[in-house]
């Protein structure tokens, strides 16, 4: 089982792969089942759902990590909250 500073780790390069627009590794950290709670589901990720920060300047995208708790019960880990700054506006995550 990963600890707090693998999860952090991985946590940075989500966020550096949002920063930089790579569609295709932002994917990589998402399981086939995930769904948010308007219904998002992976496959539908790069049809729609990130297409806001697409030809975003890297300094137009902020995802602040360092207020972010990490907590671990058995094989899931929540780190939260996880705030993303765009030029189309802010949503914080767990």
């Amino acid at each position: 089982m990963p600890n707090e500073s693998e999860i952090l780790a991985t946590m940075e390069a989500y966020a550096a792969a949002r920063i930089n627009g790579d569609l295709d590794a932002i994917l990589d950290f998402y399981s086939e089942d995930w769904e948010d709670s308007k219904g998002f589901r992976k496959s539908s990720l790069k049809e729609s759902y990130f297409v806001y920060t697409v030809g975003a300047k890297k300094t137009e995208i902020k995802i602040d990590l360092s207020e972010g708790n990490i907590i671990i019960e058995g094989d899931r880990a929540t780190c939260s909250p996880v705030s993303i700054h765009t030029p189309k506006g802010s949503v914080t995550y767990s």
